[in-house]
């Protein structure tokens, strides 16, 4: 793989954040609209396309993340084998893959699917992708924290005990959501599982754009 293609996936960890953004702004701007409307009629409109909004932005900002993953992850796995490292391969390439067919799903979801076919879809993919993207992250992080201390990159390491932290967390608001109790420990769960792992992402990107000036560095 070219480092420019593993570059690109470094940068493209900032589409997801960039995105998530500039949809907050989009949505908190429909919302003031809604609230400032005096009129009863108009109001009405509003908040119906406030939710409309709303909904979008989640649907575009699912495809979005799972797009990159698959991108981010295809890009990890070239790096690996690029700097010797088979065995790293493989989780790699299983995100890649898990991403990239979630993506697809979401597209789907989006564009071809009603309303109640999507809320069946996404009632199976609450109970079968969480109990595989778990593991697999797991999987991925502790071979990051290998790969790292034998190619002697502390950034990767990094990256493998960050994704392992967040998933601590994200295990118990998993067990919390499948129980049914979804009170402020779900809540505080997810949001700091959120935050960690997003640390993680930032770190993956960062870890791909070195890992691409290291690759050309040793082609020249």
């Amino acid at each position: 793989m070219a480092p420019g293609i593993v570059r690109i996936g470094g940068i493209a960890v900032l589409l997801p954040i960039v995105a998530g953004i500039v949809g907050g702004v989009v949505y908190l701007a429909a919302q003031g609209a809604m609230e400032a409307a005096t009129d009863p009629a108009i109001r009405e409109r509003k908040y119906v396309e406030t939710i409309e909004i709303r909904e979008w932005i989640i649907q575009l900002g699912q495809f979005l993340v799972l797009a990159t993953m698959a991108v981010v992850y295809r890009a990890t796995w070239g790096l690996f084998g690029a700097l010797g490292d088979r065995a790293a391969k493989a989780p790699a390439m299983a995100m890649w893959i898990f991403a990239a067919v979630l993506a697809v799903i979401s597209l789907i979801l989006w564009i071809g699917v009603d309303k109640f076919g999507q809320a069946m879809l996404s009632l199976m993919l609450l109970i079968f992708v969480y109990p595989l993207l778990i593991p697999l992250t797991i999987w991925f992080a502790i071979t990051a924290i290998r790969f790292g201390r034998n190619a002697d990159l502390p950034l990767w390491k990094a990256v493998g005990i960050v994704y392992l932290a967040g998933m601590t967390p994200a295990v118990a608001g998993y067990l919390l959501l499948v129980s049914g109790n979804k009170g402020w420990l779900y809540t505080l769960c997810w949001a700091v599982a959120g935050s960690v792992l997003l640390g993680g992402w930032i770190c993956h990107g960062i870890a791909l754009i070195r890992g691409a000036r290291t690759m050309a560095h040793a082609r020249a």
